[in-house]
């Protein structure tokens, strides 16, 4: 066994879809660095470093929590050559942000087109580095409407239209927030994913909510696990959708995984599924580049 003996869950599925990685390592391998991190357009940098978990350890929010290395030293550069040491902090785009353990920039924020370099040292030394560039344009979108058929309908599903461009070849990533529901934006389910089959072509992809996590449910009565997953939507909804532009990496990373998830398997499979950017020994994770829109939907 090789290194078929790091298992990778990414708890954004199963845990917490604000982003956070959890990496699971059979006992007696070397001990493997997750590091997740991403910078988009008019936003500061935003940087998670954890450690391993044991395969056989008790997977729960504390021990999630413990993995957390907030001890590291994290630096972002730009191609102008501005760099900037990262200082941790709240941020609600991640599990470790809500617990004030995120590295985030304050003086450099995303621009479309530029490159952004990620240095990472932790204390014993390891030095992790990635590059990534946010991309120049954004996702072309044209409307973003609920699927109700009549006024009087109390329920429906959401649905976004948009024209990708034939000259480029684009890699998308769609997330959505639940106002009051959920606290971050979270992908939305089979959301990631590159032009080929409709390249240059005019697209339509319905928005499928994906629930924020599954490790509160129990303290939840039905009526509340009801709305907390469901995927449709019904009056009084106020629904933000983030749509973005990714770089290959983000997308040869998160790809993978939602696929494997979507068909049902076991999410305990071997790092190498999901091809890094992450320069360094014994890490796992993706430094990405997002060029992102918004819009706002009210169900009426």
């Amino acid at each position: 066994m090789r290194s078929s003996k790091f298992l990778y869950l990414i708890a954004s599925l199963f845990f917490f879809s604000c982003e956070t990685p959890v990496n699971l390592e059979v006992n007696g391998t070397t001990s493997t660095k997750v590091i997740e991190g991403w910078i988009e357009n008019g936003q500061p940098a935003v940087v998670m470093v954890s450690n391993a978990l044991d395969y056989y350890s008790t997977i729960d929010m504390q021990a999630i929590l413990n993995s957390v290395d907030p001890t590291c030293i994290v630096r972002i550069t730009d191609e102008d050559g501005n760099e900037e040491q990262l200082t941790t902090g709240f941020d609600f785009s991640s599990l470790y942000g809500a617990i004030g353990a995120a590295y985030k920039s304050k003086n450099i924020v995303g621009e479309p087109g530029k490159t952004y370099h990620l240095y990472v040292e932790d204390t014993a030394g390891n030095i992790y580095t990635a590059t990534t560039t946010i991309p120049a344009q954004t996702v072309w979108v044209d409307s973003v409407k609920f699927t109700n058929e009549k006024p009087t309908d109390t329920a429906a599903l959401a649905r976004i239209y948009f024209q990708d461009r034939a000259a480029t070849y684009d890699c998308y990533r769609f997330f959505c927030m639940l106002k009051n529901v959920d606290i971050c934006y979270n992908p939305i389910s089979l959301g990631t994913y590159d032009d080929l089959a409709f390249n240059g072509k005019y697209m339509n992809y319905e928005i499928i909510r994906s629930p924020m996590s599954n490790m509160s449910m129990q303290s939840l009565s039905q009526e509340e696990q009801d709305n907390y997953y469901r995927m449709y939507f019904k009056k009084g909804d106020t629904l933000y959708v983030k749509s973005t532009l990714t770089d290959t990496a983000t997308y040869n990373f998160w790809f993978p995984l939602q696929v494997i998830t979507q068909v049902g398997e076991f999410p305990f499979l071997s790092r190498n599924a999901y091809p890094t950017n992450i320069q360094g020994k014994n890490v796992v994770g993706i430094w990405s580049g997002y060029h992102a829109r918004y819009d706002t939907l009210i169900f009426e």
